[in-house]
């Protein structure tokens, strides 16, 4: 009888020290990142590209404008790498970081004569066109 009456209490001892062993185990849970805690990645783009100039002058008014692609051959597609790095710092919080790279260049004739300010650039004249644009960009982002 004596085993008995201490079976039930026995019962609910032993599956409270289950739940308790188990609570951390679910509070850990609760705390686990939204996503992969590192991410790295290394990636390319592939972007159409349309650039054009207008070469005005305050006093002489408007002059020429150029298309990069058109007039001074530089192609109209281009590759531009990029690197990021994402790091989830707490369960709602996301610290990132990323790097791109566009270069572009190109040597041509001009196709047709350029008024800029006093200056005049003759056809055939050899143009050549280079920029270098780099870009750092750090994020940070908050799930509610």
């Amino acid at each position: 009888m004596f085993l008995r009456s201490r079976f039930p209490v026995l019962l609910v001892a032993l599956a409270m020290v289950f739940l308790a062993a188990a609570t951390p185990a679910q509070a850990q849970r609760e705390f686990e990142p939204l996503f992969d805690k590192f991410n790295f990645s290394v990636q390319g783009s592939w972007v159409k590209l349309s650039t054009e100039i207008g070469l005005d002058s305050a006093t002489l008014g408007e002059g020429t404008t150029l298309k990069f692609e058109d007039d001074l051959g530089l192609s109209s597609s281009e590759t531009i790498p990029s690197i990021s790095f994402e790091w989830q710092i707490a369960r709602k919080h996301r610290l990132a970081g990323r790097w791109q790279d566009i270069k572009r260049d190109s040597t041509a004739h001009a196709l047709t004569e350029i008024q800029w300010g006093d200056e005049t650039i003759p056809i055939d004249a050899d143009v050549t066109l280079a920029f270098d644009l780099t870009q750092y960009f750090i994020d940070y982002t908050y799930y509610p």
